[in-house]
């Protein structure tokens, strides 16, 4: 997933460093030039007067702002004159002719110190890089952190243009609006309840939380996805709870149907709650309908298995249960 990251920070970093060492080259040039053609002209007065110490002291001095490895004044002749330096064959080499009334008292030849543009150039590669690798390690905090969001309003979005399956397809066909789903989450102590969270779990799921009573909560869903909303909904409040001081009784159940049946459905719903034991449990016939529409089309990995009590006193019950690590970044962010 970052592989495109880190190759367009190769490329960017190469980029920055190959346009960064053109401009320093080019401006070094300039200066070291202009030095040159400075030098040259400051030189005239003391050729002229055959004053050759104060020549070595005016290289002596330019070496000494560390910008210079090498000085020297030549006559017409190319006989050295003065130097302060030693002579190396570097390519920032310059040279300025001394003129003076149309007569050729010689030239300067100045070598400029490579090792400051080096040290220059390097800094600018260093910093580049160290900006790309802190981008690098914030995209990957993110999709740590966020992307299962990401992922999970992806598979979330329906796509109204596709034709709808024939009748005769195994698949099973999305469920009807006029059906709805209901959560039932009974939460001892009442005083422990992380009620913000809780909120927050059934806005990411869609689900419409009411209170039943001071330790018992209503959550209906009825979008298309209603019964994965319900099962991940109620997975999510179960995986908040155990990381909150103290200790919380949760129990939480189940149950879909036709919406003019939602008084069956609530009572069903808070039956099955009342019957687990930390756990979430789902009606059989939600069991059943959660693998008709095929159990891998719900986003995260879940597992449901018959439920044996002495409480259940008809039909069979099913606890779902889930150890997707999605479900535990979706508790981190959802506690923040």
């Amino acid at each position: 997933m970052l592989a495109p990251l880190i190759l367009s920070a190769i490329a960017s970093t190469w980029m920055i460093s190959t346009f960064s060492r053109n401009l320093l080259d080019k401006q070094s040039h300039q200066f070291g030039q202009a030095i040159a053609d400075q030098l040259a002209n400051t030189s005239i007065d003391y050729l002229v007067s055959n004053d050759v110490l104060s020549l070595n002291v005016v290289l002596d001095e330019l070496l000494a702002r560390h910008n210079f490895d090498f000085a020297a004044i030549y006559n017409p002749d190319s006989r050295l004159l003065a130097q302060s330096g030693k002579h190396t064959t570097s390519r920032q080499s310059f040279t300025g002719d001394i003129n003076f009334q149309d007569t050729n008292l010689g030239h300067v030849l100045i070598e400029l110190n490579s090792g400051s543009i080096n040290e220059r150039h390097q800094q600018i590669w260093i910093s580049s890089l160290l900006l790309h690798t802190l981008i690098a390690v914030l995209t990957a905090l993110f999709i740590w952190y966020y992307g299962d969001l990401a992922y999970l309003w992806i598979t979330r979005t329906v796509d109204f243009r596709q034709p709808k399956p024939d009748k005769k397809s195994i698949y099973h066909q999305e469920v009807s609006t006029d059906f709805c789903s209901l959560l039932s989450v009974k939460i001892k102590p009442a005083r422990l309840v992380p009620l913000e969270n809780i909120k927050m779990a059934c806005e990411l799921y869609g689900g419409h939380l009411e209170a039943a009573s001071s330790e018992e909560w209503m959550i209906t869903f009825t979008s298309e996805s209603q019964l994965f909303q319900s099962i991940c909904c109620g997975l999510l409040i179960q995986e908040i709870l155990p990381q909150h001081a103290g200790k919380i009784l949760f129990k939480a159940g189940i149950d879909s149907g036709p919406i003019e049946d939602l008084s069956m459905l609530r009572k069903q719903a808070s039956y099955l709650a009342s019957v687990s034991d930390q756990n979430l449990l789902i009606s059989e016939r939600v069991n059943e309908k959660v693998y008709e529409t095929s159990i891998d089309s719900i986003p995260i990995s879940i597992e449901s298995r018959q439920y044996h009590s002495a409480l259940v006193t008809g039909g069979e019950v099913y606890v779902v249960e889930t150890n997707d690590p999605i479900m535990q970044q979706q508790a981190k962010q959802v506690k923040t």
